[in-house]
């Protein structure tokens, strides 16, 4: 697995957002509040019938509850991507990713193996590669769903 900078475009997403505690924390929850928040969210999301070409661009998007992470609660925003925020966004909000550069590996394989890539990428890749973090939202880019599963991780930086 390789780290490799790219500037990510400016992305706007319809999908909802909720509280979850992180895998190095006592209580972590990601499993249990992820999936059914993706599934509850594009209950919503293809209810709406949206105008598209092809099936929407899956983004998750994370970020800590406090300052420094210190409590391992995060929000997480599972969200598709829209080229026109429709005028009833129902039970879904609206988030903008501005154009920004990141740290970036992709995960191929299946979903079930994906939190090694994450917990590998986060704890031992990134902190020893000298690449500094900034502030801001790291990103799970859905690109391939199924069997083999293709995910971007991505976490900002300078």
């Amino acid at each position: 697995m390789t780290i490799e900078i790219q500037t990510l475009p400016r992305r706007t997403l319809l999908g909802m957002k909720a509280p979850f505690i992180t895998a190095r924390h006592e209580g972590a929850n990601g499993p249990q509040v992820i999936g059914p928040l993706w599934d509850e969210m594009s209950k919503h999301y293809f209810a709406m019938q949206l105008n598209r070409a092809e099936w929407p661009l899956g983004i998750g998007v994370m970020w800590n509850a406090d300052e420094d992470g210190s409590s391992g609660e995060m929000f997480y925003f599972a969200g598709y991507e829209v080229f026109d925020i429709p005028e009833d966004l129902g039970e879904l909000e609206v988030l903008i990713l501005e154009e920004e550069k990141y740290a970036c590996v992709t995960h191929i394989g299946p979903m079930s193996e994906m939190p090694q890539t994450v917990v590998s990428f986060y704890s031992d890749l990134l902190p020893n590669s000298g690449i500094l973090r900034r502030p801001g939202f790291d990103l799970e880019i859905y690109e391939e769903v199924g069997p083999t599963t293709k995910v971007v991780i991505a976490a900002p930086v300078n």
